[in-house]
């Protein structure tokens, strides 16, 4: 504690009522004494004299001190003194910032860390949990509450957001003086580097201390998975120095499997194996100082496949083989006149000769259409000639060479190039259709609502165009035929953790493992090549973080002292008061 200064330096004059006091007690007259000689004699007789005079004087003189006191309490608060306190005594908040990522879970960090969090809680304290998403569990409470929160936190399976939770610890201090903690092992994989973060709040004026639990560690995990209907890759790394040999189990509802992979130090390694439908869990089998990537989780709901009819006179098309490559779809095709039947999910109109479709066939497939079904018609010489209540454009004359571009990037357009139309028609959309992709203008792909189904028009000559030659050809009609029966990717299902599905209840994937929401089950697993290398060493952060911590100053804060002056001088009025209640004045 600094010597105490004072503000207002005028203040010193109020000091002159205490002279006025003195002054007004040497004025005041003196008592007429008068002698009583029997009263004298038995007062002497008891020895009581002498105490009951000094008795009346320390009583007339108390009342005299009280009012000394009092008139210097308030005359000394005038000045408006204060003194500047340092360390923990400055401090009036601590805003913590505890690391609950995964990567605290590695041996005694996070149990040390609760530890440096009891131990650095001065005054008032707030808590942010440093996840992928900062939490703020604690605002403003005093030390028995902030304990009983760090008694109940746990770390999650998450990446770590330090920067960010450092940002909002900062905010919660609201102008008190304090500092903020950050206690971690400083594994940063999400948000603004640690050290960026600390200088904002520097900058603030709000002190910040690094707090370093974390230190070597062996480990190997699952650090991605790559899904596909038929087949997945899980991708394995050792961060060791040393070769290891791993075995991955695939626990599914099918059986278990293991498959055994060397993998070279700090290097990766891809386990492939047939997916499994419905839950399955990965798991390395062998221990290690970090567990959650050792562990993931594959959600692959059994599907069956699509029902599509192709309605076409032509022998051969791209179409129809990218439609049979398909392991999703069930293709039947249906050669003009003869159809036999439109219970199907998806009908194709595709090289068709108009002339040789019935009239009929056109109101059972608008029907079937309005009761869920899809139909999709594709651009050909005569197209025209189909039902223009069928069709959601208005096809007009042929153009040629252009570019195709998307103009709606959605599942099935996402990552497509459709090449260039060497020859098309200018197709213009009717009312209520959404033009997806277009070439100058003219809609060459486009969707329009009908009932409870959709009518798609693919304006691409695929005999005109080079689409059809290109990858990206089977995986558009795959996508397509997937988004008009609504069937969902694998990557519906299957998440990194730290992400919150959006239903009824909002839930938090917090942990790696399986949640339900309405008829789906989902999957999270941790997948982190960041967060997994949990033997990283903080070195160059913390480095910094000391330069910065070298340019701070001690904590400290001014302390005013005529607040306390203030409420002495009213105890003393009130204690003049109740005195002179009891001596009986009035």
């Amino acid at each position: 504690m600094a010597d105490i200064q004072f503000a207002n330096q005028l203040g010193w004059y109020a000091f002159g009522s205490l002279l006025i006091l003195v002054l007004l007690y040497l004025m005041r007259p003196r008592p007429v004494e008068r002698n009583m000689p029997s009263l004298m004699f038995f007062m002497r007789e008891k020895g009581f004299a002498k105490k009951a005079a000094f008795f009346k004087r320390l009583l007339n003189n108390l009342l005299f001190l009280i009012q000394l006191l009092g008139l210097a309490a308030l005359s000394f608060a005038l000045t408006a003194p204060y003194t500047t306190v340092f360390g923990s005594h400055a401090i009036e908040k601590t805003a913590i910032v505890l690391d609950t990522s995964a990567s605290m879970q590695t041996g005694n960090r996070f149990q040390n860390a609760v530890d440096a969090a009891r131990k650095s809680i001065h005054g008032d304290a707030a808590i942010v949990l440093a996840q992928n998403m900062p939490l703020l569990v604690l605002e403003a409470g005093n030390r028995e509450e902030a304990e009983k929160i760090l008694s109940l936190a746990k770390p999650s399976d998450t990446t770590s957001n330090i920067g960010d939770a450092m940002l909002l610890a900062g905010d919660v201090m609201k102008g008190k003086t304090g500092k903020v903690v950050v206690i971690s092992d400083f594994i940063a994989t999400e948000g603004p580097d640690p050290n960026v973060a600390k200088r904002v709040l520097l900058s603030k004026g709000i002190p910040v201390e690094f707090v370093n639990v974390g230190g070597r560690a062996g480990n190997a995990g699952i650090i991605d998975l790559f899904l596909g209907k038929s087949a997945t890759k899980a991708v394995v790394k050792n961060y060791d120095s040393e070769q290891k040999t791993l075995t991955l189990g695939i626990i599914s509802e099918q059986g278990t499997q293991q498959i055994i992979k060397k993998i070279l130090p700090k290097s990766v390694e891809t386990f492939d194996f047939a997916t499994p439908s419905g839950s399955t869990e990965l798991r390395i089998m062998e221990k290690d100082d970090f567990d959650p990537d050792n562990r993931a989780y594959i959600s692959a709901p059994s599907s069956k496949k699509i029902k599509v009819l192709l309605i076409t006179n032509s022998e051969k098309s791209s179409l129809k083989t990218a439609l049979q490559a398909s392991r999703d779809i069930q293709l039947a095709t249906a050669e003009p006149p003869v159809i036999p039947s439109l219970d199907y999910d998806i009908l194709i109109i595709h090289k068709a000769s108009p002339g040789l479709i019935l009239p009929d066939f056109y109101q059972e497939a608008l029907k079937k259409v309005r009761n869920g079904s899809s139909l999709i018609i594709t651009a050909q010489e005569n197209a025209g000639a189909i039902d223009s209540g069928l069709l959601p454009v208005q096809i007009g004359g042929s153009l040629n060479n252009t570019k195709v571009t998307a103009r709606i990037i959605n599942k099935f357009t996402s990552d497509v190039d459709f090449g260039t139309a060497f020859r098309y028609y200018n197709s213009t959309p009717k009312a209520g259709t959404a033009v997806v992709a277009d070439a100058d203008g003219a809609a060459m792909l486009a969707v329009k609502d009908e009932g409870f189904g959709k009518i798609v028009y693919y304006g691409i000559l695929d005999d005109f165009s080079d689409f059809k030659t290109t990858v990206s050809y089977p995986i558009f009609w795959n996508k397509l035929i997937g988004f008009l029966t609504e069937t969902e990717e694998l990557n519906d299902y299957n998440f990194r953790t730290g992400r919150i599905i959006a239903d009824a209840n909002r839930q938090y994937m917090d942990k790696a493992g399986f949640y339900t929401f309405g008829t789906k089950k989902a999957a999270a697993s941790l997948l982190s090549e960041k967060e997994s290398d949990v033997g990283k060493e903080a070195d160059k952060l913390l480095d910094e973080e000391k330069r910065l911590a070298a340019k701070e100053g001690q904590e400290k804060r001014d302390v005013k002292l005529e607040e306390y002056l203030l409420i002495a001088g009213f105890l003393l009025l009130l204690a003049e008061l109740l005195y002179v209640k009891w001596r009986g004045d009035f």
